[in-house]
């Protein structure tokens, strides 16, 4: 999500102005001052899978749930049960 995004907030075009417009055909709106509140934020935060959302003045920082593939999840499982001792601290 986070690069799609980048790309078309870096479209050829895209002002502050349009991309005001486009919040607000999507009834997004935000509270001044509030990096975890503002429009910006509140877009971001529609993705079901992004968990939290900072926006700084030259970066946003998000927090996404990713789900794991079952390969993974039988490896989170077998890690935990000590099966792959050479990855332990």
């Amino acid at each position: 999500m986070p690069k799609r995004v980048t790309v078309q907030l870096s479209l050829p075009g895209i002002t502050p102005s349009s991309l005001a417009r486009q919040l607000k055909k999507r009834g997004i709106k935000g509270d001044i001052g509030d990096n975890l509140a503002c429009p910006l934020a509140n877009y971001f935060a529609t993705d079901p899978n992004v968990e939290e959302v900072e926006v700084a003045a030259n970066a946003v920082v998000l927090t996404v749930r990713v789900p794991l593939p079952p390969v993974a999840r039988k490896f989170v499982s077998e890690f935990d049960q000590g099966k792959h001792p050479a990855l332990e601290r």
